[in-house]
C-alpha cells in the first residue's frame, strides 16, 4: 500500500468514499450499497443492530471486499461506547428463472472478541437462513471466480493489493452486464440508451484479451455484433464516433489473431465487411482524404475533421486488412496515413513550447489551459489520448502532446482534468502512449494515481467522474461505468507483458 500512501501525501487529496453495488453476471438487478452499508431497498443494518447507527455517524467502521476482490462486501462496525463489534457480509446470487437476484447477508455480533450472535438472511423473501446455507452460497461465489482466473493468463504484480484491485475490477465489469448484454454502468448509466456505447465492449474485450481470456472475449464481442452492429455495418447507438469504428475493426483483428481460429469470425464477417467498405467509401469521397464526423457522443453536434477520428479509422482499416485481405488496402492505407500526417504538420503551431497540435484539421489558437472551455476539456480527456493511442504519430509529436497537456493544467493529482473535476475513463489510451515513448515511471504513477484517486480504496469501485473537492473524502460526479473500472487491470497487464519481455 506504500504507493497509495505516497500518492495521498504527494497530492493531498482525500480518498473517494462512495457507493458500490452487488449483482451477478446474469442479473438485471444491481442493488446499490451505500458507503456506510445500507443496501438500497433491501437491507439496513441499523434496523437489526441499533448501535451501528452511532458507529456510522462516528465513522467507526471498516469496509473491504471478501478475499480482497470478490463482489461481496464486508463491513466491521465498532460500537463507540463498548467493545462490541458487528460484521456484515453481503453478496448477490442468481434467482432463477428470472434475471433477478437474492441478496445474502450475514451479521456476526461480537463482545470482547467472542461471538455473541449470528443472523443470516436471504433477501427478497426476507427469510432467515442458517449460517451453513450462507457459507455454501459464498463458497459457490468464490469457486466461480477462482475458476475464471485460473482459466486465464497468470498476471503477476509486486503488490498483492494492486492485483486484487485488478481482479475486483474485472469481476465488477462482468457483473455489470446482463449475460452478454452490455450496460455502460449503474445508476443513470444503466439506462438502455447507454447500452450500445462502443467503449464499453471495446474496453472489456481488450481487457479480457490482456488477461488471457480469449474465448470469453470472443463470446462477448459476437453478442455485441449481433445486437448493436447493423447489417450495413453501422453501430446502433445515438452518437458513435468515427474513432470507435476504427477501434472496433482493430479489435476484431486482434481477437482473430489472439484466438488463432477464424471460424468464429465468419458469423460476423458480413457486418465487418460492410463497416470496412463504408469507411473506405467515406474516406475516398472526403475532401483531401480526411473524414468529418462525430468526435464523441456528448459532442455529436460538433462534427468536424478530427485527427483522432481519422487516425483510428486508418488504424482499424490497416489492421482489419490482414483479416479480410482486400486487394488494394495496403496502398490505400499508406495514402490515408500520409494525408493525416500532412494535415497535422500543416496546422501544428511551433511558436509554442512544446508545439501545439490542434485536435482538428484547421488552425486554432493554442489552449491557454486544458480546461478553458468545453472544447479544450474534451480534447484533454479524449481527443488527444485517442490520437496518441492510434500509433500514427512520431515520438516527437507524441511527446509534444504529452508535455502540452501536463504543462497546461491537464492533470490534477495525476488524473485527467475535465473542467473542474476529473474524468479518467479514456486514460488507458493516454497510458498506452506513455509506454510507447518509454515513460515507464510516468505510466506507473498514472496507475497508482488512478487507483488511489479515482476509485474507492475499499471496494475498488470506479466512477466515470469524481470531484476534486472534499474535506475528508471525495464523491462521484458521474456514476460508475465499465471503461473506467477496467483501466487498472489493463495497465497492470501491459506492465506485466513489458516486464516479461525484458
Amino acid at each position: 500500500m506504500k504507493d497509495f500512501v505516497a500518492f495521498q501525501n504527494q497530492y493531498e487529496l482525500p480518498p473517494v468514499h462512495d457507493y458500490t453495488f452487488l449483482g451477478t453476471e446474469q442479473s438485471v438487478e444491481k442493488p446499490q450499497v451505500s458507503f456506510e452499508g445500507t443496501i438500497s431497498g433491501w437491507f439496513d443494518p441499523t434496523e437489526h443492530v441499533p448501535w451501528v447507527q452511532a458507529a456510522i455517524e462516528g465513522e467507526h467502521f471498516d469496509l473491504e471486499l471478501v478475499d480482497g476482490y470478490l463482489p461481496a462486501v464486508k463491513y466491521t462496525y465498532r460500537n463507540p461506547e463498548s467493545s462490541e463489534t458487528c460484521e456484515m457480509t453481503a453478496f448477490a446470487a442468481d434467482r432463477r428463472p428470472a434475471r433477478a437476484v437474492h441478496v445474502y447477508v450475514r451479521l456476526v455480533e461480537k463482545a470482547d472478541g467472542k461471538r455473541s450472535g449470528v443472523r443470516c438472511f436471504q433477501l427478497r423473501e426476507q427469510a432467515a437462513i442458517s449460517e451453513d446455507h450462507f457459507a455454501r452460497e459464498l463458497q459457490k461465489l468464490r469457486d466461480r471466480w477462482t475458476e475464471f482466473f485460473n482459466q486465464g493468463a497468470s498476471i503477476t504484480c509486486h503488490d498483492p493489493t494492486v492485483l486484487n484491485a485488478c481482479k475486483a475490477s474485472i469481476v465488477r465489469a462482468l457483473i455489470t452486464f446482463t449475460g452478454k448484454h452490455p450496460h455502460y454502468g449503474v445508476g443513470r448509466y444503466a439506462r438502455k440508451c447507454h447500452d450500445g456505447f462502443p467503449p464499453t465492449i471495446i474496453s472489456l474485450v481488450q481487457c479480457l484479451l490482456d488477461w488471457g481470456q480469449g474465448e470469453t472475449a470472443r463470446d462477448y464481442l459476437i453478442s455485441y455484433f449481433e445486437r448493436f452492429i447493423t447489417t450495413t455495418g453501422r453501430i446502433d447507438y445515438y452518437g458513435p464516433s468515427l474513432a470507435e469504428y476504427g477501434q472496433m475493426l482493430a479489435l476484431v483483428s486482434r481477437l482473430v489473431h489472439a484466438t488463432g481460429d477464424g471460424e468464429w469470425f465468419e458469423a460476423i464477417r458480413p457486418k465487418v465487411q460492410q463497416m470496412h467498405d463504408w469507411l473506405w467509401a467515406e474516406q475516398m469521397s472526403a475532401e483531401n482524404g480526411l473524414m468529418a464526423g462525430v468526435p464523441e457522443a456528448d459532442t455529436r453536434d460538433q462534427v468536424d475533421i478530427y485527427f483522432h477520428n481519422n487516425a483510428w479509422c486508418w488504424r482499424g482499416l490497416r489492421d482489419i486488412a490482414g483479416v479480410l485481405d482486400p486487394p488494394d488496402d495496403e496502398d490505400r492505407c499508406n495514402s490515408y496515413r500520409k494525408a493525416i500526417l500532412d494535415a497535422i504538420q500543416d496546422v501544428t503551431d511551433r511558436t509554442c513550447e512544446p508545439a501545439f497540435i490542434p485536435p482538428v484539421a484547421h488552425s486554432i489558437e493554442p489552449f491557454t489551459t486544458m480546461t478553458q472551455d468545453r472544447f479544450a476539456s474534451y480534447t484533454n480527456y479524449r481527443y488527444w489520448p485517442e490520437l496518441l493511442s492510434s500509433g500514427i504519430l512520431s515520438q516527437e509529436q507524441m511527446e509534444d502532446i504529452i508535455s502540452y497537456r501536463v504543462t497546461h493544467d491537464g492533470e490534477a493529482g495525476g488524473m485527467t482534468r475535465f473542467r473542474q473535476w476529473v474524468d479518467n475513463w479514456p486514460i488507458a489510451e493516454y497510458a498506452a502512449a506513455l509506454l510507447a515513448v518509454g515513460k515507464t515511471d510516468e505510466f506507473r504513477q498514472l496507475l497508482f494515481s488512478h487507483l488511489a484517486g479515482h476509485q474507492t480504496p475499499q471496494t475498488w469501485t470506479a466512477y466515470e467522474q469524481v470531484t476534486l473537492d472534499g474535506d475528508s473524502y471525495r464523491k462521484h460526479k458521474g456514476d460508475y461505468c465499465v471503461p473506467v473500472q477496467l483501466v487498472a487491470p489493463r495497465l497492470v497487464a501491459w506492465l506485466h507483458r513489458a516486464d516479461s519481455a525484458r
